[in-house]
């Protein structure tokens, strides 16, 4: 009877575990997908774009500068492009800025993509529960993410 119990309870973490890790691939990949038009509102609307995590972390919003608005310009929030609206994440996801330039970000900090084409390189990570990726932007605005790695923390 023990061994039958210790089965089932394996295979129930085995299927909570990859449906955490299906999630978490998922939300990389939009977010992957949304980081990318984001670039490219940066360089053909030539302003500042940038990304941060949601106050609770629980998702993440996009933020914009014009080029051209001077040095005391505020960011403000993208309503005017669906692809960049407000995103809550699925489950227990959270999502949290890593490091800009070689340096490390609070979690509130906003990640600026410039309309140059030219980025700083920069870290994002996802990281649920059990599962946790990287989002890793490089100078040439390309975005490689790392394979969902057991994290066995909570965020």
């Amino acid at each position: 009877m023990l061994v039958i119990l210790a089965v089932v309870a394996g295979l129930v973490t085995l299927t909570i575990g990859g449906g955490e890790r299906n999630t978490l691939q998922r939300e990389a990949q939009r977010l992957t997908g949304a980081l990318e038009h984001a670039a490219d509102r940066a360089r053909f609307r030539h302003e500042i774009v940038g990304i941060s995590a949601l106050p609770d972390g629980r998702g993440w919003r996009f933020w914009t500068i014009p080029e051209d608005a001077g040095k005391n310009a505020a960011w403000r929030a993208i309503a005017d492009d669906t692809l960049l609206a407000a995103h809550r994440l699925s489950g227990s996801l959270t999502l949290r800025p890593l490091h800009y330039g070689g340096r490390p970000l609070a979690a509130d900090a906003i990640v600026p993509l410039l309309p140059s084409g030219r980025f700083e390189p920069y870290a994002l990570e996802l990281r649920g529960t059990g599962w946790s990726l990287q989002l890793n932007g490089d100078p040439l605005g390309r975005i490689f993410a790392t394979l969902p790695a057991a994290s066995g923390v909570a965020p």
